[in-house]
């Protein structure tokens, strides 16, 4: 269920025009145009309001319209309000609602809002027809006045990375007035229709059904990520020309490399083989057969029995598995590879003296926090000196200092998944005189519930590999609309298909892909029920 909800004043009710005319109404009949029953859209505005009333009211109406049932259930909340904080009751200077106050309120209902959601716009105020506003009955509007708190709003919208639709400004060079009803302060058609279209251009809310989601998109959800964290991420990265796929995000700049780098994350695959370990060492590969470029692949094995001694012998022989399965894909794309089994006593020496030559050192807050997405930093256990020693290695191996010392001087590419970038810029800090590798992010893949990404979700919530096809036609028939969309844009590049079948009735193509990729892996054998 996707529920979309409008907190208001009289212009976003709808008053002075037909109300299938309203920037609200004509909202609904687009949104019924791409989906009748799972999208609802409430228009909670009540006329005369500011802020302050929004703000009394907003929680007790959200609490019963964001309640999330569904794994893919989503919410967006829409506030147009300001207008009447701007209003002077019976004396010019006697402000409903003073700058200040209108500040506290906005910070309240963007703080408010967030425990919904990271979906949140703002409509600001718009223009008002002095003439017939100053006074409009014992009341006035004043355009100085409005645009003032449109301003502060605007402010406070970029400060929070929150969308914005700047009406008030825009109006300032434009004969405003024939936007206006006769009464000089609500609004026409024709300005319900430009607010309805300038609603539905912004990117961070797509209307469509889940499984139309852009990669960013997937990406919010996934992590429970704000607008402000989205458009920070966006900001490291330049448009990818590389490869013109949903799956990948962009690159650091756009250096053309001659060899490219993967480290797939095997820590939980002692429990069984997923779909997101396959993604890990597919894309690099995937890139390399594209460029026509030999790929490095990095097997974190050591990395692994540093933070998990009692399971090293397993993670020993997941290496030489998880080698075998590396060539098996490369060899069908058609990739010149080598697999980096970091257990190995040559790679493990070279990858300990760059540690020591770069001077690599990290807090336990920086380890515990080294692929954080979000611009916060939510409360976990810090690292244990073990995994920050492991970290270390990890950090080691993102510079092109111990990629030069491993393979020769190369323009390299990282290929790796997007919760990866931030361990990559980190990693600059220990650079001495080269120049960082490039990085190409693409799409961690999430659970098969929504709920988390599947490299740091159980085994139950992980879409394994080497299973009947009951056990994909269960998964295909319960996960989230938007989860299957990312396995599709996988799908799509293994099988070299445009567009992946995306309907019920596909259940078998579903099933026909997850086995094949599933033959590239040896079977774990009596390791698949072992403990992590």
């Amino acid at each position: 269920m996707y529920n979309i909800l409008i907190f208001g004043d009289s212009i976003a009710a709808g008053r002075g025009v037909d109300k299938a005319k309203s920037w609200a109404s004509l909202l609904v009949q687009y949104l019924d145009k791409k989906d009748k029953r799972s999208i609802l859209l409430y228009n909670l505005s009540i006329p005369g309001q500011s802020t302050n009333e929004v703000l009394k009211r907003f929680s007790a109406e959200a609490e019963v319209r964001c309640k999330k049932i569904h794994p893919d259930d989503r919410f967006t909340i829409i506030f147009a309000v300001g207008i009447n904080d701007t209003k002077c009751v019976e004396t010019k200077d006697n402000v409903v609602t003073t700058t200040k106050n209108f500040k506290n309120n906005i910070r309240l209902l963007i703080n408010n809002a967030h425990k919904y959601t990271s979906n949140i716009m703002f409509v600001g105020p718009t223009l008002v027809d002095e003439k017939k506003t100053t006074p409009i009955d014992t009341n006035y509007f004043f355009n100085k006045k409005i645009l003032e708190y449109s301003s502060v709003l605007k402010k406070l919208c970029i400060e929070n990375g929150i969308s914005f639709i700047d009406i008030a400004d825009n109006w300032c060079q434009r004969d405003y007035k024939k936007f206006l009803t006769r009464d000089g302060i609500h609004l026409n058609e024709q300005s319900h229709k430009a607010i309805y279209e300038n609603i539905i251009k912004i990117e961070s809310f797509n209307f469509e059904s889940a499984n139309t989601l852009k990669p960013f998109q997937i990406l919010q959800k996934e992590y429970s990520l704000s607008a402000k964290d989205i458009k920070a991420i966006k900001s490291r990265f330049i448009e990818n020309e590389i490869i013109q796929h949903d799956f990948f995000f962009g690159q650091f700049n756009d250096e053309k490399p001659d060899l490219i780098i993967g480290a797939p994350c095997i820590r939980k695959d002692i429990e069984g083989f997923c779909l997101n370990t396959f993604s890990q060492i597919f894309a690099p590969i995937k890139i390399a057969s594209i460029l026509n470029l030999p790929c490095k692949l990095f097997i974190g094995v050591k990395e692994e029995m540093i933070f998990q001694p009692k399971s090293a012998h397993l993670y020993q022989k997941l290496g030489s598995l998880l080698e075998k399965a590396s060539r098996n894909i490369a060899k069908e794309f058609g990739v010149e590879i080598e697999t980096v089994n970091t257990a190995c006593l040559g790679y493990d020496n070279i990858i300990n003296e760059c540690i020591k030559d770069l001077n690599v050192h990290l807090s336990d807050e920086d380890s515990t926090y080294l692929f954080n997405l979000s611009l916060s930093r939510p409360k976990k256990q810090l690292h244990s000196p073990l995994r920050i020693l492991s970290s270390k290695r990890v950090v080691a191996c993102n510079t092109s200092y111990a990629l030069n010392k491993l393979f020769g001087p190369h323009r390299n590419l990282i290929v790796a998944d997007m919760e990866q970038y931030a361990c990559a810029l980190f990693a600059r800090k220990f650079e001495k005189k080269y120049k960082s590798p490039n990085f190409l992010a693409f799409l961690p893949l999430p659970n098969i519930y929504g709920t988390a990404s599947m490299f740091k979700s159980e085994k139950e919530e992980r879409l394994l590999l080497q299973k009947d096809n009951n056990y994909y036609k269960s998964i295909f028939e319960r996960a989230p609309s938007w989860v299957l969309d990312s396995y599709r844009k996988l799908f799509e590049l293994v099988t070299n298909k445009e567009k992946f079948p995306n309907k019920k009735k596909d259940v078998k193509s579903f099933i026909t892909i997850a086995k094949h990729i599933s033959n590239y892996f040896p079977k774990l054998n009596d390791q698949s029920n072992s403990k992590n």
